[in-house]
């Protein structure tokens, strides 16, 4: 399976109010339980209110691979994270877009 790291403030912390850092401490948790190949983002960016300080939009999620990098985890890594552990897990699945063409009611 995959995890997606949300960035929605009350899945982060409990005060609701959190970071960039918030975010790379959940990504921590599953590096820590060997989820090097199963930790991705989910982002939520469609469902939530309002992104961690330090981000507004998508164009801002560089700064959490720009956070991991400056705790000296790997590009290989980074990239796992960002794109290549989802795209495994939807390849492995055969989940294709949606597509509402095929769609029955």
């Amino acid at each position: 399976g995959i995890v997606g790291i949300s960035l929605c403030r009350p899945h982060l912390c409990e005060s609701g109010e959190c970071g960039i850092d918030d975010v790379i401490r959940h990504i921590e948790k599953y590096l820590s339980i060997g989820g090097e190949k199963t930790v991705c983002l989910g982002c939520d960016l469609d469902g939530i209110g309002r992104l961690p300080d330090g981000m507004k939009n998508v164009s801002d999620l560089y700064r959490i691979a720009d956070a991991l990098s400056a705790r000296n985890y790997s590009d290989s890594l980074i990239e796992d994270i960002f794109y290549n552990n989802a795209e495994r897990f939807i390849e492995k699945h055969g989940i294709l877009p949606f597509d509402n063409k095929n769609l029955k009611i």
